[in-house]
């Protein structure tokens, strides 16, 4: 716990023992709180914008979770540097991976409804769908399970950059990777979701590679994170109820829950209110704006949210799949079993690279620096970053999202983990209040 936090946790614990239940206790007791909660965000926007000026970070977003609610969320900064909008709680990020622990509640969600199972067989999954084929250089059989613990010996070639797009990915589109880094992207492939797979994981397919695609390892066996993989496990919500999971998540979970800035879908979002990423440019010195792209294979990376909504989301999974009744919805929302939510977050795999990360469906359990365990997952992608975690041993949890480069300089990673540090602390202090 940081000083301030302590210092803070103090003062709250000995004026419950100074008031007593005299009658003006209460009075005293609210000044102090209200002392307390503008201090701590005092800290927290001090922190916050420390940070953003060291990294030169057009834009940051979060939202505190504890004590059963969203105990904090604010905005700060800019969408972009050119005519932006004030960034607040509700504006969209592209969120990167941690789309694949939203992915990961869809899957779970679809299995209670016993249209999918974690040890189905991707290729019976894939059976009725004419539209993606699998061609394994080996003939082990590969499990929904192996695909959302990233041991399915599917992996991401140099061929993945070639999912980032600008434009429609049915329509006129171009290349991210050719505009940006001269990549050799072919833009006549497909760019939609399930063409894109096709000619990634079929033989016939532009981008398919058995010896650069596939591991020929028995699936299960190793881990090897992989993109594809994830937005090969998101798309088979698609083949097994016929509607894309995009829609599948917004039906039972984004709707539900509130989630009204998020969508895989960009069309379905304020334009004004989604932040554009941002990257370092070397010449200039200076951070440049990227065009608002797009991801062929989107159930691994491609939705927008915001802090407030995903931090209702979060706070779903600290309450074994319950949103608690708040002031401004008058019942509780239920989106997953428990039974689900244990099976979401328990690891059924170590990484093998790493001891101390293991992986459930796609949510994944580690350490940060300070020895603190947390559980969930983070993104990056050109230009944009985000974390979705808690602390189970706490019950605290933080969603933090920015529209800047994480690579701009070294020392960005551990400036990011005492944020989240400095931040988890807060939340502890404020859902105490």
């Amino acid at each position: 716990m940081t000083s301030l936090a302590q210092a803070l946790a103090v003062t709250l614990a000995s004026t419950f023992l100074l008031v007593g239940c005299g009658g003006s206790g209460s009075k005293i007791m609210q000044l102090v709180e209200d002392n307390i909660i503008e201090s701590q965000e005092k800290e927290i926007r001090t922190t916050v914008e420390k940070v953003m000026a060291e990294f030169q970070l057009p834009g940051v977003s979060l939202a505190l979770v504890a004590d059963h609610r969203v105990v904090y969320s604010k905005g700060f900064g800019t969408t972009k540097l050119t005519l932006g909008n004030a960034v607040t709680a509700d504006t969209s990020f592209w969120l990167g991976s941690v789309s694949k622990a939203v992915t990961g509640v869809a899957l779970m969600r679809a299995q209670e409804q016993g249209l999918l199972a974690l040890d189905d067989h991707v290729q019976t999954l894939l059976a009725n769908d004419s539209r993606v084929s699998l061609s394994l250089p080996h003939t082990y059989p590969l499990l929904l399970r192996h695909l959302v613990t990233h041991t399915s010996t599917i992996v991401d070639s140099e061929a993945y950059e070639c999912a980032y797009f600008v434009g429609e990915a049915t329509g006129e589109h171009y290349s991210l990777a050719n505009a940006l880094i001269d990549g050799n992207c072919d833009e006549s492939a497909p760019a939609d979701l399930a063409g894109f797979l096709n000619s990634y994981l079929s033989e016939s397919g532009t981008y398919y590679s058995s010896s650069d695609n596939f591991l020929t390892t028995e699936p299960g066996s190793l881990f090897k994170y992989s993109n594809i993989a994830s937005a090969l496990a998101g798309y088979t919500i698609e083949s097994a109820s016929g509607t894309t999971l995009a829609n599948f998540a917004n039906m039972h979970i984004f709707t539900p829950l509130g989630m009204n800035n998020t969508s895989w879908t960009r069309s379905e979002l304020a334009e004004n209110n989604i932040a554009t990423p941002h990257v370092w440019d070397d010449e200039s010195e200076v951070m440049a704006e990227l065009p608002v792209y797009e991801l062929s294979t989107w159930p691994d990376g491609g939705l927008r949210s915001s802090a407030n909504d995903l931090g209702n989301l979060l706070l779903s999974i600290m309450e074994q799949g319950e949103l608690p009744a708040s002031g401004g919805q008058q019942e509780a929302v239920r989106v997953l079993e428990k039974a689900s939510v244990a099976t979401l977050l328990e690891p059924m795999i170590d990484s093998g690279q790493d001891e101390e990360l293991s992986v459930g469906v796609f949510w994944m359990t580690t350490k940060t620096r300070g020895g603190r365990s947390v559980i969930g997952h983070s993104g990056s992608d050109p230009g944009a970053y985000s974390y979705m975690l808690f602390d189970p041993k706490k019950n605290v949890g933080l969603v933090l999202m920015g529209n800047g480069d994480d690579e701009i300089a070294e020392g960005f990673d551990e400036a990011h983990d005492a944020l989240i540090e400095e931040l988890l602390d807060a939340a502890d202090v404020l859902g105490k209040i």
